[in-house]
Parts: C-alpha cells; structure tokens; sequence
C-alpha cells in the first residue's frame, strides 16, 4: 500500500500553518479553513480574512451566500466583502458631504 504526501496550498495572507491545516482535515471534511492574523483595525474592531477550500487551493465558499474569502469581524461574525466596500463607499460619501458643507461655511462671510 503507498500513501500520497498531501500538500496544502494556502493564499499569501494566511498565516495557518500547513501542520495545523493538514491535523485539522479530518474535522473539516477534507476541507481547508484559512484565516489570516488581524488584518485591519477600525475603531475598536479587528478584521481578518477567512476562506475555505481544498488543499489544492482551490477557494470556494462554504454557502452560496458568501464569497471566496470572506471578511471575519473580531466577533467571529464573517461579512461578505461587497457590504464591506458599501457601507465604507457610504461613510466615505458622509465625510466627503460633512466636508464640503465645513468649506461652504467657512467661504460664506456672512456665516460668521
């Protein structure tokens, strides 16, 4: 009887061994779980990045519902990408309007 060596592949930003991943096949159907280390911080929140896929490293995602890698808030709730991008394009778009109605201010003499 031979046995195959199984390789994981893993995308640049994670930062779970291949040890782990290949102790961790058995649990997760064959499947690979990435996650990377904190990967951005806003306010009091940290973000990472998580995917599934097989050792092969061909990322799919694990509903429907979600994409190929996903957002994982510091609560371990995963955020698709898109509502990331949209409620950041929103909040970028207030600050843009608060700033522009700062300037309108400031160059109308009479507003002082």
């Amino acid at each position: 009887m031979s046995t195959t060596a199984v390789r994981v592949w893993c995308p640049d930003w994670c930062t779970v061994t291949e040890q782990t991943h290949l102790d961790d096949l058995r649990n997760n159907d064959g499947e690979v779980i990435h996650s990377s280390d904190d990967f951005g911080h806003v306010d009091s929140e940290d973000y990472a990045l998580s995917a599934i896929g097989s050792p092969d490293g061909v990322l799919r995602p694990e509903d429907p519902s979600h994409a190929l890698v996903m957002c994982m808030a510091g609560n371990g709730e995963l955020v698709h990408p898109d509502d990331m991008e949209r409620h950041a394009r929103a909040l970028l778009d207030m600050v843009a309007r608060a700033r522009s109605r700062q300037r309108e201010r400031q160059d109308d003499p009479g507003s002082h």
